[in-house]
């Protein structure tokens, strides 16, 4: 497998709906993700003090062997892809990313999706570091949201 690549989102829709339970438009949503569904790990104050591998760092991402993690940003979503990319070369990514796009890595939420483990971790734009179970469950109003949603696409 190559280090990275940048796909659309429907193409990894196909590849991780079973576990998600829904697709990747959910995490617009995942505000309104049900109780007792996730945990907040830890909370980086100052996070924005800390350069990205920092940040990295503080996620502890379970190490597993030799395996693709996607990745959403902020801007990933806006531009409708997402980032599949061997465990083994995130910290290159990562500290490669400011040099070159201009801004930091973790400028926003970040998500990581870890199918090989049913986890899903996001980093929140307030420093909170997030275990979602999968599949995800929404509330009847984060659903409600989540359904007018793919009815306007």
């Amino acid at each position: 497998m190559e280090n990275y690549k940048v796909l659309p989102i429907k193409d990894i829709n196909k590849e991780i709906f079973s576990m998600l339970g829904m697709d990747i438009t959910a995490f617009e949503f995942i505000d309104y993700a049900k109780k007792n569904t996730f945990n907040i790990n830890k909370i980086i104050s100052h996070w924005e003090e800390l350069d990205d591998l920092s940040i990295l760092k503080e996620l502890a991402l379970p190490e597993r062997e030799n395996k693709s993690i996607f990745i959403l940003t902020d801007d990933l979503y806006y531009k409708k892809k997402v980032l599949k990319i061997n465990e083994v070369y995130i910290g290159k990514y990562v500290s490669d990313y400011f040099n070159e796009n201009g801004v930091c890595f973790f400028n926003g939420n970040v998500v990581f999706i870890l199918k090989d483990k049913n986890k899903v971790i996001q980093f929140n734009d307030d420093g909170y570091i997030i275990h979602y179970e999968t599949p995800l469950i929404l509330i009847e109003k984060g659903m409600s949201k989540y359904l007018k949603n793919k009815c306007i696409e």
